[in-house]
């Protein structure tokens, strides 16, 4: 799970990908478009002047012979 505030300006992410679904380039907003395909979750809420996004992940059971647990272990 990644977290992230700030107090910049009003920026929600999933109204903008939604807004970017139809754009043919796909170079164009190629970080959001990669985050947004890697996530299984995200939320975004915007409280006392902040933004806040919740980004959820999910790790599959194995990935080309590495498992969860080594992945978790290697990050703590």
């Amino acid at each position: 799970m990644l977290r992230i505030r700030d107090n910049s300006h009003i920026f929600d992410p999933i109204k903008k990908m939604a807004s970017i679904s139809s754009i043919n380039d796909p170079s164009r907003y190629i970080g959001i478009r990669t985050v947004m395909k890697m996530a299984s979750e995200v939320t975004y809420t915007s409280t006392l002047k902040l933004n806040n996004l919740v980004i959820q992940i999910e790790v599959p059971e194995k990935t080309d012979g590495i498992s969860q647990e080594h992945c978790e272990n290697e990050t703590g």
